[in-house]
């Protein structure tokens, strides 16, 4: 469900989005010491179109940090070798880390003192306590707000207005049957009603078009969403 177009400068935003555009096959790291977990949340980001990477120890995260480079890690808190915090917290000491989001993950350390020390003390881009299917990233049906709820968490954020328009000029191999919905706040158009962009391609044709900006209107799983990579 989740796409990102990584946030450039101002000029690079109005001189091309192709540039710094990306759509699902980014690359997750996800680190997590229960094998079952680990296999059911690898199961379902691939099957959201994103490329997985998975270990279950706290060092071995740290080396497949250092060699894939991943726009995202997912990181249980409670991990051998070395614990989750320590993890995060040596991700942003290392070389492309202090930008990559890291999300800690965890069933036993809950409660607000060790959000704070997650976020404040060892650089965690969000704390989310298990079960993660209460992200809403799971269900068959979910609303706008929640899908803009997650991706915060997820370090995500809000497109700017002309990413609708640049990436419909620059995108131009983009596969026929896709539709990109644009996150975004949304425009009120002639009519009364909140809009918000989306970029398809249908029968060959492609074209810029509005989709309902409500905060309740409903997604599918598959729906896709463009989000700004901080």
């Amino acid at each position: 469900m989740f796409s990102w177009y990584k946030k450039p400068s101002f000029k690079d935003r109005v001189a091309g989005v192709r540039k710094a555009f990306f759509m699902s096959g980014k690359r997750i790291l996800l680190v997590d010491y229960d094998p079952k977990s680990l296999n059911h949340t690898r199961e379902v980001l691939e099957g959201a179109g994103f490329a997985v990477s998975t270990c279950g120890d706290g060092l071995t995260a740290l080396d497949q940090f250092k060699s894939l480079s991943p726009d995202l890690v997912l990181l249980s808190a409670m991990l051998p070798k070395m614990h989750g915090f320590e993890v995060c917290s040596n991700i942003r000491k290392m070389p492309g880390g202090e930008k990559t989001p890291v999300v800690l993950i965890t069933d036993v350390y809950k409660g607000k003192r060790y959000r704070v020390d997650a976020i404040n003390k060892y650089g965690a881009t969000e704390y989310i306590e298990k079960p993660i299917e209460e992200l809403g990233i799971f269900a068959k049906v979910t609303t706008t707000k929640r899908v803009y709820t997650v991706a915060k968490k997820l370090g995500l954020s809000l497109c700017p207005e002309e990413v609708g328009p640049q990436l419909r000029i620059e995108y131009k191999d983009q596969p026929d049957g896709e539709t990109l919905f644009i996150a975004m706040e949304p425009v009120l158009i002639s009519s009364g009603y909140e809009k918000m962009f989306d970029v398809k391609c249908q029968g060959g044709k492609k074209w810029l078009g509005f989709t309902s900006g409500s905060s309740n209107y409903t997604w599918r799983p598959f729906d896709r969403f463009v989000f700004v990579i901080q």
